[in-house]
This record gives C-alpha cells, sequence and structure tokens, in this order.
C-alpha cells in the first residue's frame, strides 16, 4: 500500500548522533545525502518532519532544518508529546517513517510502541544505525514480526509522489533522485 503523503509524518530520532558517539564520517556523509533529498522534496510533497531527542538544527545540511518541528524532551517521549499527538490526530495522520539513532534501542521501541497504539510505521533503513552492529539483525527482525515496513528515502519519496498523481511531480523527483 502506498503511503499518503498528507497523512504521512517523517519522525528523526536522535539526528545530533549523527557525528557524535562514534559515529563515521562516512556514515554521517550518508545521512547528509539523505537529508538534502528530503530538504529538496519537502516544499513538493509538504510532508511534515520532527524530530526528537537529540538534535543541533546548526547541524544538519542544508536548509533542512528550517522546516523540522523539534519536539522537547527525550526519544521515547514522542508518544507522550502534545504538538505531535495533537498534530496527528488534526491531520488524521497515520503513516509514521520513523529514522535515527539508535535502531536498536529508541527507534525500535518507539516503532513498537507506534504499532501498539495503531499507526502505519515504516522504518527508514538509510536513516537508522544501532548502537550496537550486532544488535541490528535482532531489532530489524523484531520490527519485522510486529509489521513494522522497511524502507529507505529514495523510496519513500517515490511512493509519495506517485501517491499523489502529479506526473509532473513525480517526473521531478525522479530527476533529482538521478
Amino acid at each position: 500500500m502506498l503511503a499518503d503523503p498528507q497523512r504521512s509524518r517523517l519522525v528523526l530520532v536522535n539526528p545530533a548522533r549523527t557525528l557524535s558517539l562514534g559515529a563515521t564520517v562516512e556514515r554521517a556523509a550518508r545521512v547528509a545525502e539523505r537529508l538534502e533529498l528530503l530538504s529538496a522534496c519537502r516544499e513538493w510533497l509538504a510532508v511534515p518532519t520532527f524530530a526528537i531527542g537529540e538534535y543541533d538544527s546548526d547541524a544538519m545540511p542544508g536548509t533542512f532544518s528550517a522546516g523540522v518541528c523539534h519536539l522537547g524532551g527525550q526519544a521515547l517521549d514522542l508518544w507522550s508529546d502534545a504538538q505531535f499527538t495533537s498534530d496527528l490526530e488534526a491531520s488524521a495522520g497515520h503513516c509514521i517513517f520513523l529514522g535515527g539513532f539508535w535502531l536498536d534501542e529508541d527507534v525500535l521501541i518507539l516503532a513498537l510502541e507506534g504499532v501498539w497504539l495503531g499507526y502505519d510505521i515504516r522504518l527508514l533503513l538509510d536513516l537508522s544505525w544501532p548502537r550496537q552492529d550486532g544488535d541490528l539483525f535482532l531489532a530489524i527482525q523484531r520490527l519485522l514480526l510486529h509489521g513494522v515496513i522497511p524502507t529507505n528515502v529514495r523510496q519513500m519519496l517515490l511512493e509519495w509522489t506517485v501517491h499523489t498523481g502529479n506526473r509532473d511531480l513525480r517526473d521531478k523527483v525522479m530527476r533529482l533522485l538521478g
């Protein structure tokens, strides 16, 4: 099933950890590339983007942080954050795309809790890394067992544009993705 961009939300968990706690320069470059894609498409698709947990708007690439709503609190506070839950209720938001640090801890728990609350949770694998590399497989297996759909930024953008039915927008995104 294709996600409706009007009913989707993008949540980045602890994005400031990209360059801290042992993250490699290569990993940070990959994250920056994906965030630049999201920045370019944000104005076209108008999907609300939230950050929770460790966040530094000055460290985000390009103009990415301009459209991000930073929620206060720790990462595990997402589902009790009044601003986020109010946005979901007001927009009939249903599909939550989650990505961030640490996949085997914070992202895992948020995704499981989201499924329990009845949301369609999608895991952005190219924006998610575990604290312990050996726990990656275990975390993904557990999420799959609970119906969390793995995807990546490129697939998500194509999915949203195809759902809109706007051929010009789809072609624009296809050119951006190269």
